[in-house]
């Protein structure tokens, strides 16, 4: 269980965005993304799907803690683009196995993973 206050050595809460070859679209997620902070990564989001990127990425490899409010804003923007989850979060698999929704997610280990399923046309979804 996670004690209330800031974590010793968790980074302060960081979104970026970078756009790859117009084919991903990459959102790192760093430090604690809490409610208060999904509003950036909300924000992320909208340029992404505004972009001519088709597969969206979450980079969860510098993430802390996260609760249900960034799981709820995955689950919705997985209904209108195909969202891939890059790298390990202990907070995220804890989320994605207690509500089972994880099969609703591309999971793979890397972001150099996600850079391959570019060229896997399975895997590559263009709804806008």
């Amino acid at each position: 269980m996670r004690t209330p206050g800031p974590q010793p050595d968790t980074p302060v809460p960081h979104v970026r965005h970078h756009c790859h070859d117009d084919l991903l679209w990459v959102i790192v997620l760093s430090g604690d993304i809490e409610d208060a902070v999904v509003a950036l990564v909300e924000e992320a989001t909208l340029r992404a799907e505004r972009a001519t990127a088709h597969l969206l990425v979450y980079d969860l490899d510098a993430m802390g803690f996260c609760d249900s409010s960034l799981l709820n804003h995955l689950l919705r923007t997985a209904r209108r683009r195909h969202v891939v989850l890059a790298g390990t979060n202990p907070f995220m698999d804890r989320l994605l196995d207690v509500t089972g929704v994880g099969h609703v997610f591309t999971r793979v280990a890397t972001l150099d993973a996600a850079r391959s399923l570019t060229t896997d046309e399975r895997v590559v979804d263009d709804r806008q």
